[in-house]
């Protein structure tokens, strides 16, 4: 039998090795052979499905989850000691924005490590890197008392312990996800009048690291809360941006909810989609949301006659609650050719294009006279941003006229001679 003294050498001597593989980087002497072969290697067991668990949103997306590793000795005749250890994740990327961040604590209890190994880490990545496994990450960052090139030499670390299996798994969860519609009006809760149609507005957030189809159509449902057969249902086809539907329609007082799901191409299940609760009231809803559509072209107005030449003035209406720090207006103008009888009407020309950032709801904009170049008939086209020029936007057109000023003709009135009235 063996004496305490032995045991305890035997447990210190493996504490040692296990420090020794954790904290040195692979280009040490220590973790490389004499041909330059990395002597240890860390092995990742995949965590069970159970203990993986992800919260989704259309703005980021987050996992925690947890599992177990093993060092292993490259050579497999060479006597070692096992060595396992105990590791949790907790992870995160911003979907618009690109950067994934991730937690990892490392522990174990043959041998102890106390305290934990701590690491976190920060990247710049084109994709998800939990739900694919060459994402194409940039290091930002990385701190902690986990030594990252021992563990793994490219980042992040903690995507290389999910099978392939479980990263499909999470990204047939990432598209379900994707394809459940934002209902942008009406609001959660919020107070409405009857006296004005509401403004039902959805829209589909489509990442740019997932493949999903184009959407054709949406399902919109209402029903009073409560009283399910007093409902309506209405299919509304792609307006505006490729992502973005509106539709107003006449609501009577009540309680109510919407929801919205995928009708085209492939119907996605009603089920899928939550419902939005709004009321309808008889007066006038305090702090109630504008309900003009995203964008309107106050002025000019369709057909309008305006001086040429002379500065043509252009004001918007956007809605409030769409604006965001990148908003942007594309305004476009076309001259319309004049139309000759008997012969095809030729192409507009495009005189006029500029891009403006918007601040607030009222846009006014200027556009000098030397654009144009003739009077006649022009076309304005109005995009509005609301997330800059790679999210979806909202198109407005309007047609209006240039015309020159000239003075009236003043015919010449032929004087006659007098007459002359002789008394008698």
């Amino acid at each position: 039998m063996r004496s305490n003294s032995t045991i305890q050498w035997i447990f210190l001597l493996t504490v040692v090795v296990f420090l020794a593989v954790f904290s040195l980087p692979p280009a040490s002497a220590s973790s490389l052979d004499k041909e330059g072969k990395r002597e240890w290697s860390i092995d990742w067991s995949p965590p069970n499905n159970s203990d993986i668990v992800t919260n989704f949103t259309a703005a980021e997306r987050k996992y925690v989850f947890h599992g177990t590793g093993q060092v292993v000795h490259n050579d497999k005749t060479e006597a070692m000691p096992a060595v396992y250890f105990d590791y949790e994740v907790t992870a995160r990327y911003e979907i618009n924005t690109g950067m994934a961040t991730e937690n990892i604590t490392v522990s174990g209890q043959n041998p102890p490590v106390n305290p934990p190994l701590h690491f976190t880490g920060q990247y710049k990545s084109a994709k998800d890197p939990w739900l694919v496994t060459t994402p194409g990450c940039r290091v930002l960052s990385r701190s902690g008392t986990l030594d990252t090139y021992t563990w793994y030499q490219f980042p992040p670390i903690s995507s290389n312990a999910l099978s392939p299996a479980q990263m499909a798994m999470l990204k047939e969860k990432a598209i379900a996800q994707a394809k459940i519609l934002d209902i942008v009006e009406p609001r959660e809760n919020q107070n409405y009048s009857a006296k004005n149609d509401m403004l039902f507005m959805v829209k589909q957030l489509r990442p740019e690291d997932l493949s999903i189809p184009q959407t054709n159509s949406i399902m919109i449902q209402i029903q009073e809360t409560g009283n399910p057969s007093n409902r309506m249902s209405k299919i509304l086809q792609t307006t505006g941006g490729a992502s973005v539907w509106t539709k107003t329609l006449p609501m009577q007082p009540g309680n109510w909810q919407v929801r919205a799901y995928i009708y085209a191409p492939v119907a996605e299940s009603p089920a899928n989609a939550p419902w939005r609760k709004f009321i309808v009231t008889d007066t006038q809803a305090l702090g109630q949301p504008p309900q003009e559509p995203p964008l309107v072209i106050v002025s000019p107005t369709e057909n309008q006659v305006m001086l040429f030449p002379g500065n043509v003035n252009i004001s918007l209406k956007v809605a409030q609650n769409l604006l965001k720090n990148n908003s942007l207006a594309v305004i476009t103008v076309y001259r319309i050719p004049p139309s000759q009888p008997g012969a095809w009407p030729e192409t507009p020309v495009k005189i006029f294009s500029n891009e403006y950032p918007v601040h607030s709801a009222d846009v006014v904009l200027n556009i000098p006279s030397n654009t144009f170049t003739s009077h006649g008939k022009h076309q304005l086209f109005c995009m509005f941003y609301p997330e800059g020029k790679l999210k979806p936007g909202f198109e407005e057109k309007r047609m209006f006229s240039l015309e020159g000023l000239s003075a009236p003709d003043i015919k010449k009135m032929k004087m006659q001679k007098p007459i002359r009235i002789t008394p008698k």
